[in-house]
């Protein structure tokens, strides 16, 4: 629960404070299908991993081949792209060519002040949020990780990229396209919004768990499951 208390915390920081914050939500296009093989081997090579360990990997993704089966089987391909799904090691990966990226971003100076801290950004995977007071640093902001992110054979996701203000919202365009400004997000299971949302978010999680209930229901009162009573020393 780290990252969306925190975002929390800073949307609740944001409602007192004169000044505007806005708030950008991303996501990837087929994030773990489209990442460069080149740019893993750089990003784990430029973080510390010992040849050896990056040789094994390249070993493993230099034999990944794959082919089309419609009618008939295609000729077979080599895969030059991606991290292989469902690989344990393929969220490390990606997760190293992320932190790889953002470091080559000059983004030292820019995010909100919280706690006496600088943060421009919060990251799970592949959702990302950025954080800044000026909508139009904001906007210079994600074009340098829209750059970034193709160097390395990613794709921002304009679709499922929103915008939040607790200010007079500023039209931001990416690509052509204006990025559509909303009063909540849900973000890694948590309502986010610049207003006050905790009934919401408190009643959002009893239906979730009630969902998940009904879910079960045939199996938790299922006869044919034998429970047995374990007797605890205490």
């Amino acid at each position: 629960m780290g990252m969306e208390n925190d975002l929390a915390s800073d949307q609740k920081q944001s409602r007192e404070i004169e000044n505007g914050t806005e708030c950008e939500i991303e996501s990837r296009s087929r994030a773990f299908d489209s990442l460069k093989h080149e740019s893993v081997w750089q990003s784990l090579k430029e973080q510390g991993i010992r040849n050896a360990y990056i040789n094994i990997i390249k070993n493993i993704y230099r034999e990944s081949k794959a082919c089309i089966r419609l009618e008939s089987t295609g000729d077979v391909f080599p895969i030059n792209r991606g991290v292989r799904q469902g690989d344990p090691l393929s969220p490390k990966l990606f997760t190293a060519v992320l932190e790889q990226m953002f470091r080559k971003l000059n983004w030292e100076h820019l995010g909100l002040i919280i706690n006496g801290a600088r943060l421009n950004h919060l990251r799970f995977a592949d959702d990302l949020v950025i954080m800044e007071e000026d909508p139009l640093l904001l906007e210079f902001m994600t074009q340098s990780l829209v750059e970034r992110s193709r160097e390395v054979g990613l794709e921002i996701n304009i679709s499922k990229t929103k915008m939040m203000t607790n200010s007079v919202p500023v039209d931001i365009t990416i690509n052509g396209q204006k990025l559509e400004y909303v009063e909540e997000y849900v973000y890694l299971g948590q309502i986010i919004s610049p207003n006050d949302q905790t009934s919401k978010e408190i009643n959002k999680r009893i239906a979730t768990g009630w969902n998940k209930y009904w879910a079960l229901k045939e199996i938790t009162k299922s006869k044919k499951i034998i429970y047995e009573d374990q007797e605890k020393d205490l």
